[in-house]
């Protein structure tokens, strides 16, 4: 329970989200879903979260069926990595962060190809990250009005919560947190600032 607790402190302060709870508790959220016929929207909602904390495990019953849904919530999770964008951006990524393959090549559309076919991971379709309600850093600008810098400074100050793969990879934003009053407003603050000079020795002119 510590260590879940130390992991959960480490991923919130990088700006990660975190959904935690116990193993039946998850199970039976699954079970509800399947009976209701939104597993796969259940599934794809805990598949979003960057730390997935699953406490008492072998503690609690389960439902009947559960070991199937929890191998289900697992693949899911494993697949989330590569349909959040399509191979030549994956490729992008890796050359990047100075990745490289097994026989030391650079990283190209081809090769990201390969190694998702030989893992089984479906690849990105074209739409899904729309369905998803996921923005790309420069659709979220074009939404609050502001330069992709400014967007880029409101994820910084924690105004905006955006989440990323890994170190390099493209920022992922949700549509919804758009509509925050808080971002909101964070937006205009920043949209209504007159942009300063380059020339240190220019004063202000109070009006």
């Amino acid at each position: 329970m510590a260590l879940g607790v130390e992991a959960i402190k480490v991923a919130i302060k990088a700006g990660r989200s975190v959904y935690f709870a116990s193993l039946a508790d998850i199970i039976a959220s699954l079970a509800k879903a399947e009976r209701e016929g939104s597993l796969r929207e259940r599934l794809r909602f805990l598949s979003a979260f960057a730390l997935l904390i699953v406490d008492e495990i072998g503690y609690l019953p389960v439902v009947p069926g559960g070991g199937n849904l929890f191998f289900q919530l697992v693949n899911a999770r494993y697949e989330r990595g590569a349909p959040e964008m399509p191979d030549q951006a994956i490729a992008a990524v890796l050359n990047r962060a100075g990745k490289r393959t097994g026989r030391g090549n650079s990283w190209t559309r081809a090769r990201v190809c390969v190694l998702r076919n030989h893992r089984r991971l479906p690849p990105y379709r074209e739409g899904e990250r729309a369905e998803r309600g996921e923005l790309t850093l420069e659709e979220a600008a074009k939404v609050l009005q502001v330069s992709e810098a400014t967007v880029r400074r409101l994820i910084k100050e924690k105004a905006l919560a955006a989440r990323q793969l890994c170190k390099g990879a493209p920022w992922v934003i949700r549509a919804g947190d758009l509509e925050s009053e808080d971002v909101k407003r964070a937006a205009d603050a920043r949209r209504s600032r007159r942009p300063p000079s380059g020339d240190p020795r220019q004063n202000s002119l109070a009006l």
